[in-house]
């Protein structure tokens, strides 16, 4: 590959008669897999795939909400940018996010790189590659509504349980009251 860029993984060559497969890692070099092997290393991605998945995401260290209520079309929308900050120790880590009932409109980690993230029953999960200080932050949108039986009007938004969490919300014109729960 380029400079700083991985080299790309060799590409499969064609399956031969006996069943195995033909990897062409280098110049005038062959590696030859027998279908057992071939399974055998499918099974161990397979397995590494679940481990991965099985993590437990840590919550980030801050979670700060700024957003404000908008119509699009006939529709309103609260539209919120979230700015997770936190720590991570090892490579590869997971970061809960929240955001269950929300939809991703753009996401940026550290200043601009297209973060990793995973769709999990509590909201996005972040793997940060790399271990520091990270800054994530996240525009998503909220679908207003009314609520059951009552004359309010609201949105829903899963947080991540964050040890410091702070909300920035700018009503729409003549709503004289916020309630938060």
């Amino acid at each position: 590959g380029a400079a700083g860029q991985p080299p790309e993984p060799p590409k499969l060559g064609p399956k031969q008669p006996d069943g195995t497969f033909v990897l062409p890692p280098g110049p005038g070099e062959r590696v030859l897999l027998t279908p057992e092997e071939h399974a055998r290393l499918l099974a161990q991605i397979d397995q590494l795939q679940k481990q991965l998945a099985a993590r437990k995401p840590a919550p980030p260290s801050g979670c700060a909400v700024r957003g404000r209520v908008e119509k699009r079309g006939d529709t309103l929308v609260a539209a919120l940018k979230l700015t997770y900050t936190f720590h991570t120790a090892a490579p590869n880590a997971a970061v809960a996010l929240g955001g269950k009932r929300a939809f991703l409109v753009a996401a940026a980690l550290d200043g601009g790189k297209a973060p990793v993230l995973d769709t999990t029953d509590t909201g996005l999960v972040a793997l940060v590659p790399a271990a520091g200080d990270h800054a994530l932050v996240l525009d998503l949108e909220c679908p207003v509504s009314g609520r059951a039986g009552k004359t309010e009007t609201g949105f829903d938004l899963g947080l991540p349980r964050a040890a410091i969490t702070t909300l920035a919300l700018d009503p729409p014109p003549g709503v004289a009251r916020l309630t938060l729960t």
